[in-house]
Protein backbone atom coordinates (compact mmCIF):
# COMPACT_ATOMS: atom_id res chain seq x y z
CA UNK A 1 0.00 0.00 0.00
CA UNK A 2 1.26 3.21 -0.88
CA UNK A 3 2.29 6.11 2.00
CA UNK A 4 -0.22 8.08 0.44
CA UNK A 5 -4.31 8.48 2.05
CA UNK A 6 -6.41 6.16 1.52
CA UNK A 7 -9.43 5.03 2.72
CA UNK A 8 -11.92 1.93 1.35
CA UNK A 9 -14.27 2.56 -0.68
CA UNK A 10 -17.65 1.87 0.26
CA UNK A 11 -20.22 3.31 -2.07
CA UNK A 12 -17.95 2.60 -5.61
CA UNK A 13 -20.99 0.71 -7.07
CA UNK A 14 -23.93 -0.11 -5.04
CA UNK A 15 -26.57 -2.46 -6.30
CA UNK A 16 -29.90 -1.90 -4.75
CA UNK A 17 -33.11 -4.76 -5.07
CA UNK A 18 -36.17 -3.89 -6.26
CA UNK A 19 -38.73 -5.89 -8.62
CA UNK A 20 -37.02 -5.00 -11.77
CA UNK A 21 -33.39 -6.81 -10.82
CA UNK A 22 -30.40 -5.18 -9.78
CA UNK A 23 -28.97 -1.89 -10.58
CA UNK A 24 -25.10 -1.12 -10.43
CA UNK A 25 -24.01 2.77 -9.85
CA UNK A 26 -20.74 4.60 -10.68
CA UNK A 27 -18.66 7.32 -8.75
CA UNK A 28 -19.97 10.19 -10.83
CA UNK A 29 -19.20 12.98 -8.74
CA UNK A 30 -16.45 15.17 -9.73
CA UNK A 31 -14.65 14.81 -5.83
CA UNK A 32 -13.45 11.47 -7.53
CA UNK A 33 -11.05 13.11 -9.89
CA UNK A 34 -8.71 13.95 -6.97
CA UNK A 35 -9.11 9.94 -6.10
CA UNK A 36 -7.21 7.00 -7.59
CA UNK A 37 -8.85 3.19 -6.92
CA UNK A 38 -7.10 0.68 -6.06
CA UNK A 39 -7.44 -2.87 -4.70
CA UNK A 40 -6.04 -4.36 -1.94
CA UNK A 41 -6.65 -7.62 0.14
CA UNK A 42 -10.09 -8.06 -2.08
CA UNK A 43 -10.81 -4.49 -0.77
CA UNK A 44 -11.24 -0.96 -2.90
CA UNK A 45 -9.33 1.71 -1.60
CA UNK A 46 -9.87 4.91 -2.68
CA UNK A 47 -6.24 7.14 -2.84
CA UNK A 48 -6.06 10.88 -2.47
CA UNK A 49 -4.39 12.59 -4.98
CA UNK A 50 -3.94 15.85 -4.17
CA UNK A 51 -5.28 17.15 -0.47
CA UNK A 52 -5.49 14.38 2.28
CA UNK A 53 -3.32 13.35 4.93
CA UNK A 54 -4.99 11.00 7.07
CA UNK A 55 -4.04 7.22 6.70
CA UNK A 56 -5.26 4.19 6.10
CA UNK A 57 -8.74 3.37 8.14
CA UNK A 58 -9.46 6.62 9.38
CA UNK A 59 -12.76 8.06 7.70
CA UNK A 60 -14.21 10.68 10.53
CA UNK A 61 -14.03 14.01 8.48
CA UNK A 62 -12.81 16.27 11.00
CA UNK A 63 -11.99 20.35 11.07
CA UNK A 64 -8.60 20.72 12.04
CA UNK A 65 -6.90 23.86 13.17
CA UNK A 66 -10.19 25.55 14.23
CA UNK A 67 -9.83 27.23 17.61
CA UNK A 68 -13.19 29.01 18.81
CA UNK A 69 -12.48 32.54 20.45
CA UNK A 70 -15.45 34.22 22.30
CA UNK A 71 -13.56 37.87 21.58
CA UNK A 72 -14.12 37.47 18.35
CA UNK A 73 -17.17 36.11 18.11
CA UNK A 74 -19.04 38.72 20.61
CA UNK A 75 -17.34 41.00 18.04
CA UNK A 76 -18.69 39.76 14.98
CA UNK A 77 -21.95 39.34 16.93
CA UNK A 78 -21.60 43.38 17.74
CA UNK A 79 -20.82 44.40 14.28
CA UNK A 80 -23.82 42.04 12.64
CA UNK A 81 -26.18 44.41 15.09
CA UNK A 82 -24.62 47.69 14.19
CA UNK A 83 -24.68 46.90 9.86
CA UNK A 84 -28.23 45.55 10.23
CA UNK A 85 -29.24 47.89 12.93
CA UNK A 86 -30.78 45.28 14.80
CA UNK A 87 -32.49 46.20 18.17
CA UNK A 88 -30.41 45.06 21.26
CA UNK A 89 -33.06 43.07 21.93
CA UNK A 90 -32.31 40.66 19.03
CA UNK A 91 -30.23 38.80 22.04
CA UNK A 92 -33.11 38.15 24.14
CA UNK A 93 -34.65 36.02 21.64
CA UNK A 94 -35.15 32.83 22.69
CA UNK A 95 -34.98 31.33 18.60
CA UNK A 96 -31.92 34.07 18.22
CA UNK A 97 -29.95 32.23 21.23
CA UNK A 98 -30.67 28.91 19.95
CA UNK A 99 -29.66 30.05 16.58
CA UNK A 100 -26.47 31.05 17.52
CA UNK A 101 -25.63 27.89 20.45
CA UNK A 102 -26.44 25.71 16.95
CA UNK A 103 -23.93 27.23 15.01
CA UNK A 104 -20.91 27.08 17.83
CA UNK A 105 -22.35 25.83 21.22
CA UNK A 106 -19.33 27.15 23.10
CA UNK A 107 -20.64 30.84 22.39
CA UNK A 108 -21.43 32.43 25.98
CA UNK A 109 -24.62 34.71 24.54
CA UNK A 110 -23.94 38.20 26.35
CA UNK A 111 -25.87 40.74 27.90
CA UNK A 112 -27.82 43.66 26.17
CA UNK A 113 -25.63 45.86 28.51
CA UNK A 114 -22.13 44.15 27.22
CA UNK A 115 -23.31 44.33 23.63
CA UNK A 116 -24.20 48.18 24.17
CA UNK A 117 -20.40 48.49 25.65
CA UNK A 118 -19.24 46.81 22.84
CA UNK A 119 -20.88 48.64 20.32
CA UNK A 120 -19.64 52.08 22.15
CA UNK A 121 -16.16 50.37 21.45
CA UNK A 122 -16.21 49.78 18.36
CA UNK A 123 -17.66 53.61 17.56
CA UNK A 124 -14.56 54.60 19.44
CA UNK A 125 -12.15 52.60 17.27
CA UNK A 126 -14.08 53.57 13.96
CA UNK A 127 -13.90 57.62 15.13
CA UNK A 128 -10.52 57.25 15.56
CA UNK A 129 -9.66 55.84 12.51
CA UNK A 130 -12.09 58.38 10.81
CA UNK A 131 -10.19 61.51 12.26
CA UNK A 132 -6.63 59.89 11.20
CA UNK A 133 -7.98 59.33 7.43
CA UNK A 134 -9.57 62.97 7.29
CA UNK A 135 -6.47 64.33 8.55
CA UNK A 136 -4.70 62.34 5.85
CA UNK A 137 -6.83 63.55 3.04
CA UNK A 138 -5.96 65.48 0.57
CA UNK A 139 -9.47 66.80 -1.07
CA UNK A 140 -11.63 69.32 0.91
CA UNK A 141 -14.16 68.18 2.78
CA UNK A 142 -18.09 69.95 3.54
CA UNK A 143 -19.89 69.46 6.95
CA UNK A 144 -23.32 69.54 6.79
CA UNK A 145 -25.94 69.40 9.16
CA UNK A 146 -29.40 67.83 9.08
CA UNK A 147 -32.40 68.64 11.60
CA UNK A 148 -35.60 66.72 12.16
CA UNK A 149 -38.33 65.27 14.88
CA UNK A 150 -38.82 61.87 15.51
CA UNK A 151 -42.24 59.93 15.53
CA UNK A 152 -41.99 60.32 19.15
CA UNK A 153 -41.31 64.17 18.99
CA UNK A 154 -37.71 64.52 19.78
CA UNK A 155 -35.43 66.54 17.58
CA UNK A 156 -32.19 64.89 16.46
CA UNK A 157 -28.96 66.23 14.46
CA UNK A 158 -26.58 64.63 12.38
CA UNK A 159 -23.32 66.23 11.08
CA UNK A 160 -22.13 64.55 8.31
CA UNK A 161 -18.63 64.91 6.13
CA UNK A 162 -18.53 65.18 2.31
CA UNK A 163 -15.61 65.09 0.15
CA UNK A 164 -14.02 63.01 -3.13
CA UNK A 165 -11.96 60.23 -2.61
CA UNK A 166 -8.73 59.77 -4.63
CA UNK A 167 -10.95 58.03 -7.33
CA UNK A 168 -13.25 60.55 -7.36
CA UNK A 169 -16.32 59.39 -5.92
CA UNK A 170 -18.01 60.90 -3.61
CA UNK A 171 -17.82 59.79 -0.04
CA UNK A 172 -19.91 60.88 3.30
CA UNK A 173 -19.48 59.70 6.69
CA UNK A 174 -21.99 60.65 9.77
CA UNK A 175 -19.35 62.88 12.28
CA UNK A 176 -21.49 63.19 14.83
CA UNK A 177 -25.81 61.96 15.83
CA UNK A 178 -27.26 63.84 18.67
CA UNK A 179 -29.97 64.09 20.57
CA UNK A 180 -31.67 68.01 20.52
CA UNK A 181 -33.44 68.57 23.68
CA UNK A 182 -36.50 71.11 23.00
CA UNK A 183 -35.52 75.01 24.07
CA UNK A 184 -35.78 76.21 27.50
CA UNK A 185 -36.33 80.04 26.60
CA UNK A 186 -39.98 79.98 25.58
Amino acid sequence: MPSTSSAPITGNTSTTDGTLGSKIRKLTSVVWNDFDKIIEDGQDYAICNNYCSREKGHGKVQIGGFTFDQEISREKLTRAIILRECPLSIIDYVGFRDFATSLQPLFKMVSRNTIKGDIMKIYEVEKDKMISYLEKLQSRVAITTDMWTSNQKKAYMAITVHYIDESWLLQHHILRFVYVPPSHTK
